[in-house]
């Protein structure tokens, strides 16, 4: 009888893992639940763009952030705060970055040494996160690129 019930728990455990390998491989990506998710807010106009979806500020109609899921674990926010344009300026964004990195809520700012780009950006696991907590996360990322931007 022990042997029966051992059977049956271990094909129950592989089935388990079959139906959860396949429902992630055949699901909605999150990237489109994020996006209808973040169509109810009204802070910023969205759009969908191939694979990414693009948060605009409504004020002047420039990008301010834009979402892509690079894998089943991974949704990116991306947003580029400046650049860097002389190396008078360079010391003090630096140190700038360098705190915003210390103290921000959301997002690691980087700079592109060849084109001077800084951007911010920012990595969630949608297997931990719900698709409202990625579209609010977005929404804090997109205040925090407005607020810093370099330009």
């Amino acid at each position: 009888m022990k042997k029966i019930a051992v059977t049956a728990a271990v094909a129950l455990f592989f089935v388990a893992i079959a139906t959860t390998a396949s429902a992630q491989v055949t699901g909605v990506p999150t990237i489109n639940s994020v996006y209808d998710q973040l169509r109810k807010q009204t802070a910023y106009a969205v759009e969908m763009r191939g694979n990414q979806v693009v948060l605009r500020d409504r004020d002047n109609g420039s990008e301010v952030v834009w979402l892509q899921q690079v894998s089943p674990q991974c949704v990116k926010v991306e947003g580029e705060v400046g650049n860097i344009h002389d190396a008078a300026s360079a010391t003090q964004t630096l140190a700038r970055m360098s705190l915003l990195n210390f103290s921000s809520r959301v997002g690691t700012w980087s700079l592109d040494n060849g084109s001077g780009a800084i951007t911010m950006s920012h990595n969630l696991n949608p297997r931990f996160l719900s698709v409202p907590a990625i579209a609010n996360t977005a929404l804090l990322c997109c205040d925090a690129v407005r607020r810093t931007r370099l330009l």
